[in-house]
Order: structure tokens, then sequence, then C-alpha cells
């Protein structure tokens, strides 16, 4: 399908009623918005049209927060806000405001700290309520159903009593308001002095990542029924290590990490196996059933994760996929004509006409309908579909008599394959991309997904970057060149004299730190796969674009919360001071799907250095490294790319990274054990694991300190992940296997509330005891040890995941 027409047809693409009156979203930039034009809400988008109504009329404000490819965004659309009753109910009592999260991630991130605290959990549709005078919020949640379910009471219901408390209880609102907005404050913009880290650091780092690596599946999640993430910045820290790593059993284990996650992530059905690139995560732990839709920021990421493996392992195999992510990009998510040909689009939505994946699955008879009946039966072995269903829409469950649908996989990597076809791999491509050919000529005539086509600053100089890097490690020029045409469209078009960069091609939102610091990681990413005058060029650019950064970002060590200046600090604001619409300036650090604008900026100033041998770059990395330090001591996994950056500043001279932070005020903090926390008591010294004796088993006894908890098998499945459940496994060796017998946790005794997933987590408290059996599966290798693996919570915060052995020895012989 040609890009006018699929971009066309995934605009109009929608159920909403278009023969009512547009609403005030109708002339917006935003695709998001622009789906909610048509509701019956009276909706404003956000801006001081909206705000001067709320005051005006005095009425609280209902904040509505999502993105053009969220799922329960358009359910919530469906069942509430094309709701005539509903909006009815919005418009006598609410001042309605609609907004693109992908738009203002400043505003974004400042709720849904406040919803997170004051819920537990968050996500999208994200549901606020402000105060309308200081936007502070008093109320919050995420998606609610039409009709009471599940514990949550119905959108009606909820609209019913925050219009009551408003209306009988304003300094109660005002009190819970207050309270919201300085722990939001405290969370987001508190600074912390800066404190010494080091090599220690990384190495805590490789050694929690390596303990939650799923050993079977690949991916770090210790949880066995999913979400799985591709979390492209641990992959990051890894290869960073491991390139550094002077250690053989360290790289050796990194090894194993890496080439696992990355093998079976593009094997299974979170990589597009017939059309390239990546859905946005599993629902599984299999890596098999994706949640469909396609963001820019992961392709933005995992393309130079991919060509760097291909280089680092000389494996062909990642270079196809990386070779094929690109080629989808620049075939979907690449403006191909006009004068802003060659920008790139923001995502590609998970549903069409209601469901779930629908353009992406395939039956045995579509196959051989494309394919006909050879070609046919080859796609139906390759891809897994002889082996029956594999999906199914838990929303719209299959009529009686209809054919299975599958999300297609490959069960092995291509050599395997290959190999059981008693084909050499060459020809076995050959004939897997004439199948993807066709099939996805096929695909494209059926109604496609939507298609968000803003143009974000910060993603495409995300994938301006990462186009360029992996363009040069595989020698692909068309990629550089493609990545450069990028860059001069967007740059030309997105600054601005008064904010320096604006947030989108289109839109009049000022640019936030991370539109800096994304683009600016772009311009380095070409400065680098260029030579000469065009190097020189890019250098220029970049040097400019860090410029615009420090002006309107850099804390110079005043009170960076309010925007002074002065002095040399390195502490990086999201925001910009004194923004009228914002309670609180944020400061991120945490490094999670997106990376933290503070951790780009700091692998931009590093490689700036690299490249240009300037000692002013080094520092001013030194110094942003300072502004990062407590937040990488704290948890240098949840600040993973900042501290894969802190890898290449070690590299260069530790000794002069310690002496610039005690320059800065640095102290000397210890990174915290959990070995006070948990204490592991075996009834045995030693297990007999042999062929005459298979299986053997003990009784372990844990004893928690006072004041913390480990959460139940429950904690991976319910928390999506963030969470990692108590677990007693075997290490170093393989061969046996572990079973052990769980009891069922409490339930958090802090959470009272139904609408906090998370007050469903059981957890251990004091002591616990259970029996623990391991078994002999096969041959034994290596130096097998038994170890605890948990991770210890309080009632306010978790540790990492940490792991303990148990000091029972195997004997296997």
């Amino acid at each position: 399908m040609a890009q006018q027409d699929r971009t066309t047809a995934t605009n109009d693409h929608t159920k909403h009623a278009h023969n009512r009156p547009g609403n005030r979203l109708i002339g917006s930039s935003s695709p998001y918005l622009k789906q909610h034009a048509h509701n019956p809400v009276d909706w404003y988008p956000w801006g001081e049209e909206a705000i001067a109504a709320a005051r005006a009329q005095d009425k609280p404000i209902f904040l509505s927060v999502g993105y053009s490819t969220c799922y329960w965004c358009h359910v919530m659309e469906r069942e509430s806000f094309e709701d005539d009753a509903t909006a009815a109910d919005l418009r006598q009592n609410f001042i309605s405001i609609k907004l693109d999260r992908e738009e203002r991630p400043d505003l974004d991130e400042m709720y849904m700290a406040a919803v997170q605290m004051m819920t537990g959990s968050g996500g999208w549709p994200m549901t606020v309520f402000l105060e309308p005078d200081t936007l502070r919020p008093f109320w919050g949640g995420t998606y609610f159903p039409p009709r009471p379910a599940h514990g949550r009471p119905s959108f009606r219901q909820v609209l019913s009593g925050i219009s009551s408390a408003y209306a009988n209880d304003r300094a109660g609102v005002a009190a819970q308001a207050k309270a919201v907005a300085e722990a939001v404050d405290e969370k987001l913009s508190a600074q912390s002095r800066p404190v010494l880290v080091d090599v220690s650091d990384v190495q805590r780092a490789c050694t929690t990542l390596l303990t939650i690596l799923d050993p079977i599946h690949g991916g770090f999640s210790s949880g066995q029924r999913g979400p799985k993430f591709p979390q492209p910045v641990y992959l990051e820290l890894l290869l960073s290590v491991r390139e550094k790593a002077a250690d053989s059993a360290t790289r050796a284990a990194i090894d194993a990490a890496l080439r696992l996650t990355l093998d079976k992530m593009a094997v299974g059905g979170l990589f597009d196996q017939v059309g390239g690139g990546f859905h946005r995560y599993s629902v599984d732990h299999l890596w098999l059933v994706p949640h469909f839709e396609k963001m820019l920021y992961d392709q933005a990421q995992l393309l130079p994760i991919y060509a760097q493996a291909a280089k680092v392992y000389s494996d062909a195999f990642y270079a196809r996929v990386t070779r094929r992510t690109a080629e989808y990009i620049l075939r979907e998510m690449t403006r191909t004509h006009g004068a802003e040909a060659g920008v790139f689009f923001t995502a590609q939505d998970a549903e069409v006409n209601g469901r779930e994946g629908l353009n992406y699955l395939w039956s045995v008879t579509e196959l051989k309908s494309v394919l006909g009946e050879d070609d046919g039966t080859f796609a139906a072995d390759v891809y897994g579909v002889s082996e029956g269903a594999n999906f199914i829409d838990p929303h719209h469950p299959p009529k009686e008599g209809e054919e299975p649908r599958n999300v297609l996989w490959l069960r092995q990597r291509p050599e395997e394959i290959a190999r059981r076809f008693n084909l050499t791999v060459e020809a076995f491509h050959q004939r897997l991309d004439a199948i993807n050919a066709k099939l996805l000529k096929a695909r494209d005539t059926r109604t496609q997904p939507r298609l968000d086509d803003k143009v974000i600053t910060a993603w495409n100089g995300l994938l301006i970057g990462g186009l360029a890097k992996a363009g040069e490690l595989l020698s692909e020029p068309a990629w550089i060149d493609a990545a450069e045409r990028a860059f001069d469209v967007l740059y030309a078009r997105v600054r601005d004299e008064t904010h320096g960069l604006r947030r989108t091609l289109h839109g009049q939102i000022p640019g936030v730190l991370e539109d800096a610091a994304m683009l600016l990681h772009g311009a380095i990413a070409l400065a680098l796969a260029r030579e000469g005058s065009s190097r020189t060029r890019h250098l220029e650019n970049a040097k400019a674009i860090l410029m615009i950064a420090e002006k309107h970002f850099l804390d110079r060590g005043g009170d960076g919360s309010r925007g002074g200046g002065g002095g040399g600090g390195g502490v990086w604001f999201d925001t910009r001071a004194g923004a009228a619409d914002l309670f609180v300036r944020p400061r991120s650090t945490y490094d999670g799907a997106m990376p933290s604008a503070s951790s780009v900026m700091l692998g931009n100033l590093v490689r700036l250095y690299e490249l240009t041998g300037e000692e002013d770059f080094a520092s001013k990395a030194r110094r942003t490294l300072a502004g990062l330090s407590a937040a990488i001591k704290d948890s240098p996994v949840s600040t993973a790319l900042a501290t894969a950056h802190l890898v290449r500043l070690l590299s260069m001279d530790p000794a002069l990274v310690a002496e610039s932070l005690r320059a800065q005020g640095a102290r000397r903090v210890s990174a915290g054990t959990d070995g006070d926390i948990v204490q592991a008591f075996a009834d045995v010294d030693r297990l007999i694991v042999t062929e005459e004796v298979p299986a053997a088993s003990f009784e372990l006894k844990l004893v928690i300190a006072e004041g913390y908890h480990l959460n139940d098998a429950s904690a991976a499945e319910i928390s999506g992940g963030t969470l990692a459940p108590l677990r007693v496994d075997v290490v170093g060796g393989t061969g046996l296997k572990v079973y052990a017998d769980y009891p069922k946790g409490q339930p958090r005794a802090e959470s009272g509330s139904t609408d906090d997933p998370l007050a469903r987590v059981g957890v251990y408290h004091g002591e616990l005891v259970f029996t623990v059996a391991v078994e002999r599966t096969g041959p034994v290798t290596g130096e097998p040890k038994l170890v605890v693996l948990y991770q210890a919570c309080t009632e306010n915060a978790c540790h990492e995941p940490t792991m303990i052995e148990l000091g029972v020895g195997i004997d296997a012989q």
C-alpha cells in the first residue's frame, strides 16, 4: 500500500460518530486529540482557555491523558466518551481536558506521579481531577468501566463522587491537593548531594541483571507469565560492560544473557516476522504473543543494539534483524512525500476495528490462499501455525466454527530451521523472503492499524542516532543518508527563537530536555558516521543544540527547582524554569522504556569528548555524572543508561572521575546490602542428587527483618514484572531443577484500596518455612550452587532484587 493511502486509511479508520459536529479538538495537530474531536464530551485541549474556563465557572478540571495507540484509551472512549449521558455529566460539573502524553511528557510525568502516590499504580488512560486555581491533583486513577466491575466503580459513579466532594468539602479537596502536590514535588524535583560512584556500582548492576534474567526464555523478568518488555537500556548496559570487561567469566555470563535475550526476541512474535520491526512488548514470558502496537522509540533503541551485537558476535541473524527493522522504518514510519519527506512518524496502533492485532494474524487457510499449497504448508511449519492456535483475543473470543488465527513466529534460529529442511541458510532465507513479500502484499490490502503521524523531535532524534550508528556498524550508507535527511528537515523546522526547540514538527508546544538531548544524540551519531566537511557540519549543529539545552534546562548552581543560575552545576531539569502550568519542575533519572534525558545528555557529553578531545566536554560530563551519582548509587539498574556511560568515563580515567566527584562535594556512602534483611537457614549441609538417587529435599527457613517483607509468587504477574517474587534456584551449572512448596503470602497490610492491583500481591513477614526439592534432569555440569532470590520491600519502597547463596553443597557424582 502506498504510504499516502496507508496514512489516509489509518486516520479515517475509526468508529467515531462523525455526524456529530466537531469539538475544540478538531484543529489539533495531535492524531490522538483528533480521535476525540467528534465525541459528545465538551473537550478542551490543555491550555489557557481551558484553565480560565475552569476558574471562571468554579469547576474542577477532569484531565484525561492518553496516546493514539493506547488500547484501553480506545476502550474507554467507546464506553464512556461516546456516551451522551456521561458527556452530559461532564459538561454540567467539570471542565474536560484531553491531553496527548506524547506532546506533553512533562505534564504526564507530573500527574502520573500523583496518581501513583494516590493509588499505588498508574497507566493509561490516566484519569485525574484537578483543583482549578492551582492545577494540583486531588483524586486520580486510570481506566474506569461504564458499569461497576472487578472492584472498580463505574466512571459515572466516580464523576458523581468527585462532583459531590468538590461542592461539599472544598477545604478537604484543597488540603488533599496540597498534600499530593508537595509529595510529587519531593519525588520529582528533589536534589541529592553527589556521592562517589565507581566500578562496584557497575558490578552491582550487572549482578542484578544476571540474577533476574529468565534463564530459559531470556529477558529480565523473574515472572513466568509475562508481560515481558525488551528493555533496551539493560541490553545497552550489558554491551557496554562487556566491551570493557577484563574478567572472562563476567564477559561469558554477559554474552550468554545477551545472546539468549536477543535470540528469543527476534524469533518470537515480538518481532514482526512478515513486515519487520518490533512490537511494544510480549503479553507472555515466551516473547510469543505481542501487544501489537509499534513505537518509534523501540525501533530507535533496538536497531543499534542488534547492529552492535551483529558486529560483536559476527552474527548474520542479528544483522538480518537489523536490516529488516530499518526496512520497516523506511517503508512504513517515514514521510516519503512533500517538503518534509524523511522525518519519522510516532507509532502504529495495536488494534483494527476494535480488535487487538487483527492485521497481523494468519490462519492455515489464509496462508495457503496467498502462497499456494506448497509454500503455504512450508510457511505454516516455519512460522508455527501448524502447531495450533497461539492467539485468543480475551475481549473477542472466536465464534463457533471459526478457524484459529495465529501470531507468526520462528521456533528456532534460522540456521537450525534450515538444517531441518536440509537447506543452506542462504536458500532458506531466499525462500522465506519471497514468502514474506507475498504475505506483506496481501496484508497491506487489509484494513490497516491507525498511524500516529505526528513527528516528535525527541523520538526522531533517537531514531536518527540509531539509524546512523547501525548504518555505520553494518556499512549501510543509505541508512546514514536517511538519518541525515531526517535531521536536516527536522532541525530546520523545529528551532524556535523563544524556546530553542519545539516538541513536534507541526505544533507550537515548547520542547523539553529530552527533545534537545535526543536531537543532540542524533547529531553526534551523524558526526561519528561522517567524515570531512559533513562531520564538521554535524559537530557544529551538535554544539548549537547543546547551547540551547544548557540555556533552558541546566541548573548552573543556583536554586535549580526555581530556575536559578550561576556556578557550574551538572543538574539537568526536564522542563524550563517558571512554567505557569507546572506546579513542580521535574527532574527524571529513571531509564525505562525511554531513557531519561539526563542519562542521554551524559552520553552526549562523553561522546563529544571522544569525538573532539576537548576537555570542556569531559568536564561537563563529569559534572553531569555528579548530578546523577546519587540516583546511580541508589539503583544502578534503574539508571541503566547512566551506568553504561559511567563505564565509558571510568575506562578513560577512574582516578579523575573520583577526583572530580570529590571536588563537587561528593561523599562516600554504602550502596547498602540486603544481607541483614533476610537470613536463610537450611536443615542440611549437603544434598546427594546422582543418577541412582535423582532427587533430594530439605527444609528452608527464612527470617525477615522487622519492617520488611518479601513478595510471593503472584508479584511478577500482578505487577507486570516490576516486583520480583521469592524464588529458590540453582546457578553456576546445568542438569538440575529446583522445586519449592512456597506458601501463599498475605495481602499487603498497607494497601486498602481495591483499585490498587498491587494490593493483591501476597507478601511474607517475619519467619517463613517451606520445603525445597532438587531434581536431576540430565548430566550435571559446572559448579551448581543453591541460591535464594528475593526483593526486600518496606511499606514505601523496594530494594533491587537480590541473590544470596544458601551454602548447601550438591553431590552430583
